[in-house]
């Protein structure tokens, strides 16, 4: 009976120690994949999820002053509430951003030879910066077109070339004021859209409910096909049509008919 038992708690044993064994490595297996993933797609710009944009002021360490895109021109020279200190960050991928001047629309892109310029709507991938926080607490900008140049100003509050700073000196380091969050839907598609306006409608009719609105009972109607009660609408246009269809099949069957039986007459002597 001993034996009986201790043969039976080995092999339980040697059992959960092999079912141990592959969890852990299918574990590093699964973390591994999942690094290389984040690697590979961070190279390029994800078209296809939602775009994460904020409206903000970045204010420089150096100059003791905000981040201003004039056009082509750029400086960090800005007071608290200046029109082109005013920047808008727009989400690229894992980590990874592009810089908009909210009035002038510029983005603020980075030259091969590490200086720092304004242009207009571009794919490249000098206007994408990777966004790192120090341990300080302070943001840092670094380009994805060479990891080693960065965003930098001097005390002046002139844009310094990207290649004559590193990280952890206060030439690079930024303080993101309280932003807003602005949501983009240029780049999604049409059903993640509409879902994304009902769900938006729904937080509203919460919100009424909760505040007591006095028409919280009227639900506002949103464009076509964004409210829930399209489906009957386009229920009512389907039926419509088909009876129409009927309509001009039947039409056309009496005419036939009539077209046959004048034949037989005809023929009749």
């Amino acid at each position: 009976m001993n034996l009986m038992f201790t043969t039976t708690f080995k092999l339980y044993l040697l059992f959960s120690l092999i079912c141990r064994i592959s969890f852990i490595l299918g574990r590093s297996h699964d973390e591994e994949y999942f690094r290389d993933h984040v690697r590979t797609e961070r190279r390029r710009t994800d078209t296809r999820s939602l775009p994460f944009h904020r409206e903000t002021q970045l204010y420089s360490r150096s100059s003791r002053s905000h981040l201003r895109i004039h056009g082509k021109r750029i400086d960090a020279l800005g007071r608290d509430g200046d029109r082109y200190a005013k920047l808008v960050i727009e989400s690229d991928n894992f980590g990874r951003v592009r810089i908009r001047g909210a009035l002038t629309n510029y983005y603020l892109c980075i030259k091969r030879n590490a200086t720092l310029i304004g242009r207009k709507a571009t794919k490249s991938k000098r206007c994408v910066f990777y966004e790192k926080y120090a341990k300080n607490h302070y943001t840092e900008f670094l380009s994805a077109y060479n990891e080693s140049w960065t965003i930098a100003v001097s005390k002046k509050g002139t844009m310094r070339p990207g290649h004559k700073a590193r990280r952890g000196q206060r030439t690079v380091q930024f303080i993101e004021r309280p932003s807003k969050i602005i949501i983009q839907t240029k780049n999604v598609r049409e059903s993640l859209y509409h879902g994304l306006r009902d769900h938006i409608e729904q937080l509203l009719r919460a919100y009424r409910a909760k505040e007591g609105d006095s028409n919280k009972d009227k639900t506002r109607k949103m464009p076509h096909p964004g409210y829930p009660d399209s489906w009957k609408r386009k229920s009512k246009i389907k039926r419509k049509e088909k009876k129409m269809k009927l309509r001009s099949k039947k039409r056309l069957l009496k005419m036939l008919r009539r077209e046959q039986h004048k034949e037989q007459r005809k023929d009749k002597p």
